[in-house]
């Protein structure tokens, strides 16, 4: 028995010598391997968890919104349940923010859905605003919606400078 307890002892070392990372090597600064990119089991865990932040924040932000609006429709006012809220919000997105940086890319915004109405773009059927020539989205190029009759366009000449 004393056999095995020395034989995991030993192991259970070797691990924590292993697990406590090497001395860079000679010529590089100490922190070299402070700087190394995670690896490809790392990087899908990672992008994971941030699939699991986004969809946790849409919840919150939802549950946000929704508690303001019933704090609004009820005149109520609960200051601490809200801060607590957005304190929540604030942790999902800091660590979201952590992790898309060290994936070198970026948190994506939540998009409303569309009303109905509104313009979208033909390509990627995100949402335009009224005055947009290009997508946000996708950067594809808009038409320009036409004014209604009895408007002149926004971009024509006033009637007395026309055929000059």
């Amino acid at each position: 028995m004393s056999a095995l307890r020395q034989l995991k002892a030993r192991l259970l070392q070797r691990i924590e010598r292993v697990s406590a990372g090497t001395v860079p090597p000679a010529g590089e600064p100490p922190d070299a391997l402070a700087e190394r990119r995670p690896t490809a089991r790392e990087r899908g865990a990672m992008r994971r968890r941030l699939r699991v932040l986004e969809r946790r924040r849409q919840t919150v932000l939802l549950e946000l919104g929704a508690l303001a609006f019933e704090l609004h429709r009820r005149n109520r006012q609960k200051p601490e349940l809200v801060r607590r809220k957005a304190a929540a919000l604030t942790a999902l997105e800091s660590e979201a923010e952590a992790l898309a940086a060290a994936l070198e890319t970026s948190v994506p915004m939540i998009e409303l859905p569309a009303a109905p109405g509104d313009r979208l773009c033909s390509q990627c059927e995100g949402a335009l605003a009224p005055d947009w020539a290009f997508c946000a989205r996708c950067g594809t190029r808009v038409a320009t919606p036409a004014a209604p009759a009895g408007e002149p366009a926004a971009d024509s000449a006033p009637a007395g400078l026309r055929g000059r």
